[in-house]
């Protein structure tokens, strides 16, 4: 059966889509594409939020890919052009990590099986099920449109709840990280900053475009309230990011700069308008906080006598934190960077399978983009930007169990895959190395 051959969502030639631009389309959309979309839309629905339990913090989104597993398995397909050879090396080194650890230990921890072994099975499940689901740029856009949706509803909440602490007082529990740091409901300020930087890279991208996924003030609005969301998180890591995504969005699209650099400065702005000096200041000497930077020298001066040890395959999945138990330290951590966190545990081949699989997302999206209409190109851009942006924060953070970062890398590989059975230009069209700009 081909790609565009009847998936999670309906038979070719059922039409599916009316009115792609702005969210009013999305209530008719949920009720025409049944059970399947809705559950899908309501896994993006619910990305940006945690709950905690226990030792473990728990993804409401995860429940509804289990459904929308149990009722529709059997329509879930690999999709060749979607898929890489690095998806397999980093599976591959995975199961290494967690044999070493077995044979070292003589069991698996819950942080091992239940964390890392099966938190990567459900990724790669949720990536099989999006790739399978987006077979062509209507269905990529109502997956965006929605996550824009959420995300700017959710950050207007957090955003609400902030100014409400700093101006009045008042307390929101279960919204923001002690009232000082902008994290809605997902908990970890680092992860909300670097889902909203996703979303803002891909809607900027396509807001100056000829088909924005959020239209005129509506969109404008969104974009407002995610830039000022994505500074009030005060994550250095995902201003990072969003600097990574501009970078990589250049080459493609030279003006975007100028989007980039006119939102920050108007998102700023607003704040010093708002607050107070004091205010101001607080903000200031949280963002310069300079134990966080010291914590990830450490972490790394901790790692490079462990990588000596096991350079090619690593000490195995999770010995860092158990090595340093054994070392005395009462409260052990993680590496709170993803490369340097896969090579200790993992060596140099878990290191290659990493940067392996992000820079294969990275050509798939360039091919994506030569080979797209003008009219998805900035749709395309935005998704390599959001891509290159996790890539980013992953020095700062462990992005590699972002949910929205493989739902971004998901959407990317569809993007190519789409292209390589619809193509739309002359293969001579546009620059040799890139493609035209727009």
């Amino acid at each position: 059966m081909g790609y565009h051959d009847s998936a999670v969502f309906p038979a070719r030639g059922t039409q599916l889509w009316h009115r792609p631009d702005g969210f009013q389309a999305l209530a008719p959309a949920l009720k025409s594409r049944g059970n399947s979309w809705f559950l899908l839309a309501a896994y993006i629905f619910f990305l940006p939020v945690q709950l905690d339990y226990g030792e473990m913090r728990l993804s409401p989104a995860d429940l509804f890919l289990f459904v929308s597993l149990w009722v529709g398995i059997s329509k879930v397909r690999l999709v060749r052009p979607a898929w890489s050879v690095f998806h397999g090396a980093l599976a591959v080194v995975f199961f290494v990590g967690t044999w070493k650890t077995a044979m070292a230990d003589g069991s698996l921890s819950n942080y091992v099986l239940i964390n890392k072994d099966i938190g990567l099975l459900i990724l790669f499940l949720t990536y099989s099920v999006i790739t399978t689901a987006a077979t062509d740029w209507p269905s990529i856009r109502r997956m965006l449109q929605v996550l824009i949706a959420t995300v700017t509803l959710q950050t207007l909440l957090a955003v609400s709840a902030y100014f409400a602490t700093q101006l009045f007082d008042m307390r929101i529990s279960g919204v923001n990280y002690g009232g000082q740091r902008v994290s809605g409901m997902l908990i970890d300020p680092n992860a909300f900053g670097s889902l909203v930087m996703v979303t803002l890279v891909i809607h900027l991208s396509t807001y100056f475009s000829r088909r924005p996924l959020v239209r005129h003030a509506l969109g404008a609005f969104c974009m407002m309230i995610l830039a000022l969301g994505l500074l009030l998180t005060l994550s250095r890591s995902a201003w990072i990011g969003f600097v990574f995504a501009l970078l990589i969005s250049l080459p493609f699209r030279p003006r975007l700069a100028a989007a980039y650099a006119g939102l920050a400065a108007l998102a700023a702005v607003s704040l010093f308008l708002v607050l107070s000096p004091r205010q101001i200041g607080d903000i200031l000497e949280l963002a310069s906080r300079a134990n966080t930077a010291k914590e990830r020298v450490t972490q790394i001066r901790e790692a490079v006598p462990m990588f000596e040890k096991s350079p090619l395959v690593g000490i195995g999945l999770g010995q860092f934190e158990s090595r340093l138990m054994d070392q005395g330290v009462a409260f052990p951590y993680i590496i709170h960077d993803s490369s340097v966190w896969l090579l200790t545990e993992f060596g140099l081949l878990g290191l290659a399978a990493f940067l392996g699989l992000a820079a294969a997302l990275v050509g798939k999206g360039v091919r994506a983009f030569r080979r797209a209409s003008s009219m998805e190109r900035p749709l395309v851009v935005g998704l390599i930007g959001a891509h290159f942006g996790m890539f980013g924060v992953s020095f700062g953070i462990e992005a590699l169990y972002q949910r929205h970062w493989w739902l971004v890398m998901a959407l990317l590989a569809s993007s190519y895959a789409i292209t390589r059975t619809r193509v739309h230009l002359p293969p001579d069209a546009g620059p040799a190395c890139l493609g035209a700009r727009i």
